[in-house]
């Protein structure tokens, strides 16, 4: 799970979409970045809200060249924002996966 805190520090009411991205290990085959969340909120003036993601063990698997899905070994990074992050300027938060498996599609 993921937990952030989004705040509206306007003067009005505002809506906004949260969207959880994963990077996952740099492999042959792997993605740059995943989609693993999205959530629209509404928030007043001020307020502040906790959203919670849930990761699913299959939402960390990648497909190789040969075809084969599994979750890989190593460190992958979680972004939340607005947009899709700049992997060299936005802020993330990192785990480690100790030993791959087979994931179900």
């Amino acid at each position: 799970m993921a937990t952030v805190r989004v705040t509206n520090t306007s003067q009005r009411p505002g809506s906004e979409v949260a969207e959880l991205y994963l990077q996952p290990p740099q492999t042959p085959g792997a993605p740059r970045l995943m989609l693993r969340g999205i959530e629209r909120i509404t928030l007043a003036p001020g307020q502040t809200r906790e959203l919670t993601f849930t990761l699913l063990p299959d939402q960390l698997s990648t497909v190789d060249p040969a075809g084969a899905r599994s979750v890989v070994s190593g460190a992958y990074k979680l972004f939340v924002g607005s947009t899709q992050p700049d992997l060299t300027t936005s802020q993330s938060t990192s785990f480690q996966v100790e030993a791959a498996s087979s994931a179900q599609r």
